[in-house]
């Protein structure tokens, strides 16, 4: 089997396969063999081997090292009669007898279609190479990421699943099991997708501008653009300039437009004069006529901003946009990537996506990322979160989409330790003059972090010219990586004790006064939690706050519909269930409460779907008696955040 493997390796990476094209034109499927028992296509990145006979698809890097990644297998039969239905340099469509689709993408996306009427779908499975041992790998709901120093894949649901997938380590790899609905997509993105352009890294480097703000006023400014003279003494700084203010009119653009168009042509006409190419602010995330009255993206939202963004590039002699945030959606965000591009030529794409376009702060999305010329990340995460591994696997684009990597350090702010640990993990650092402040956030340098910006990141930067160069940087890197990961494994466990300790030391104070609460100090699962803000134990905001009579305690997860499920030990008969919510402040949940016997089969006992505001007394849902094991709660609907969260569920008799 390792035989075979290393000759499909070999056929499917040619010796011609990283040779360097052009940005932006160097992602395109070279070519697609029909070679009797199997087909083969080949993108500027990958190689993917679909082998009917075998029911799977070998998956192949070809950047950053010629290797087997893994193999997907979606299930019997699917890739039987499989044919060629389209193909051109952008994308080659295969079908098969059963209908399932197969895209393969210029930017080396596997796109796997679940036709129709299929029952109850596919089930798919994902195994990786012996040979691919990952060192940074996460899986959510949302997707699962497996990242070494040379690349990786990701696998990405291209729907709102609700459960994570079965993801399990085996002494031969890891094992990805996710059942793909009937009409449903999943996306298998191999990285890198592109060469990382190291020419432009050497030259080019970003100046960005947050102007002070007014007052009580976002998005106003008493002086939202630079005059001359400070253009001039920036432009030491860099020759990328981007104005955040002048185009952005708070948290809800309605048009992408100047507001002193005379005065802002000016600034325009100097900063080219001085050598700098300009990015305006926009956003396609707060980007308001893309929304439709339910508050969802409208169905053409990508050509609604399009046509905004074609409309500025076209009106004002500018070098590309600054993006503040994408579609909060994985396939808007990247056809939209997709086709900014294509309006874009080889002028700049710089964006902002911390959260974005899913909400887990530690899941990049690299074949959305591909398509822009630099990411910016890090908005709001402190100093604990940005840490080697954060800044190698998710705010460098190094050997993962190869766009160029920024830190955002409003908050996390740098001095010399935080330079070297971006300059170790191919993240550069840009300059931020103003004097922006947004509640306790600066997006400005004080004094002295401008002075050792200058003093002593710049010099550093300027020796990482190549990959070579990087190298010895990238060596110090991955030994610092390593540190970090026993210092978190150690606090997990520690957290983890602390925990166990909370409650066991709860629950003997209460000395058994929750009998009638079957639900007291119960387990089960659920479909994610939290990890993204404080939690009383720093371990994220666990099923356990759902159940220990704590109020002042909740399970949280984002972006909904999430869900928990309590597991009451054994059949109970039950009369009713109640669910308190965060409660702290003006805001209202959607939900649906379900109860079962067997964790398969559901019954709806209550839902919420009024706006009445969460109470400390929570909404109490009474029925006829019911044999249950087994209580679900999912979750819809917040009205102040994405967030959802239960304080505490009471199950009675």
């Amino acid at each position: 089997m390792a035989l075979r493997y290393a000759l499909a390796v070999l056929a499917l990476c040619p010796g011609a396969a990283t040779a360097a094209v052009e940005w932006p034109f160097d992602m395109r499927v070279e070519r697609v063999d029909d070679v009797g028992n199997c087909f083969r296509v080949t993108t500027t990145g990958a190689g993917f081997e679909l082998r009917p006979g075998e029911d799977r698809i070998l998956v192949m890097q070809r950047i950053g090292g010629r290797r087997l990644l893994g193999a997907v297998g979606p299930g019997t039969g699917a890739l039987a009669g499989l044919r060629v239905a389209s193909e051109d340099d952008r994308r080659v469509a295969l079908i098969s007898d059963r209908g399932v689709r197969f895209d393969i993408t210029c930017d080396s996306v596997l796109r796997v279609a679940c036709p129709q009427g299929t029952g109850a779908g596919m089930a798919v499975e994902v195994q990786t190479a012996s040979g691919f041992r990952p060192e940074f790998v996460r899986s959510t709901r949302e997707g699962t990421l497996l990242l070494d120093e040379c690349g990786g894949f990701g696998l990405y649901p291209l729907f709102a699943a609700e459960t994570k997938p079965a993801f399990a380590s085996r002494p031969d790899g890891f094992v990805w099991r996710m059942p793909l609905p009937p009409g449903e997509d999943l996306a298998v993105g191999v990285c890198p997708p592109r060469p990382y352009n190291w020419t432009q890294h050497q030259g080019e480097r970003i100046v960005h501008h947050f102007p002070e703000l007014a007052a009580g006023m976002p998005g106003d400014s008493p002086r939202p653009l630079p005059t001359d003279e400070e253009l001039a003494a920036w432009r030491k700084m860099g020759n990328i300039l981007v104005l955040h203010l002048e185009f952005w009119d708070g948290f809800g653009v309605q048009h992408i437009k100047p507001r002193d168009p005379a005065r802002f042509r000016q600034v325009v006409d100097v900063a080219h004069r001085l050598g700098y190419l300009v990015l305006p602010y926009s956003s396609t995330y707060y980007y308001q006529p893309a929304l439709g009255p339910d508050g969802k993206l409208r169905d053409d939202a990508v050509d609604l901003y399009l046509a905004e963004a074609e409309w500025l590039l076209n009106e004002y002699d500018v070098d590309g946009l600054y993006w503040d945030g994408v579609f909060a959606d994985v396939e808007k965000a990247w056809e939209c990537a997709r086709r900014m591009r294509e309006l874009l030529g080889s002028r700049r794409l710089y964006v902002h996506c911390t959260t974005l376009p899913l909400w887990d702060s530690d899941m990049p999305v690299p074949f959305v990322d591909t398509w822009a010329d630099y990411l910016l990340r890090g908005e709001g995460l402190g100093r604990e979160h940005i840490d080697p591994i954060y800044l190698r696997y998710v705010a460098s684009g190094y050997n993962i989409s190869n766009a160029i990597g920024e830190l955002c350090y409003e908050t996390c702010r740098v001095d010399q330790a935080m330079f070297d640990r971006a300059l170790e993990a191919n993240v550069r650092v840009p300059y931020w003059p103003g004097l922006q402040r947004y509640g306790v956030k600066e997006y400005f340098l004080s004094a002295e972090e401008d002075a050792l910006f200058r003093g002593y990141y710049l010099p550093g930067a300027e020796g990482v010219t190549d990959a070579t160069a990087y190298a010895q940087l990238a060596a110090a890197g991955l030994a610092r990586r390593q540190a970090r990961r026993v210092e978190k494994i150690q606090a997990h466990a520690a957290a983890e004790a602390e925990l166990a300790a909370y409650l066991a030391e709860r629950k003997a104070r209460l000395r058994g006064d929750f009998a009638d609460n079957l639900a007291a100090f119960k387990g089960g699962e659920c479909s994610d939690y939290s990890t993204s803000v404080w939690s009383p134990h720093g371990i994220g905001h666990r099923l356990e706050y759902a159940t220990d009579l704590n109020p002042e305690t909740y399970w949280a997860a984002d972006h909904p519909p999430v869900w928990l499920t309590i597991d009451l030990g054994k059949p109970e008969t039950i009369r009713n269930v109640r669910v308190t919510n965060y409660f702290a402040d003006q805001r209202f949940y959607h939900y649906r409460v379900e109860v079962s016997t067997d964790n398969a089969s559901w019954t709806k006992v209550g839902e919420k779907t009024n706006d009445a505001l969460a109470t400390a007394a929570g909404d109490l849902y009474e029925f006829p008696p019911l044999a249950a094991r087994y209580v679900r709660i999912t979750m819809l609907h917040n009205s102040a955040n994405w967030g959802q969260h239960i304080a505490e569920v009471w199950v009675g008799r």
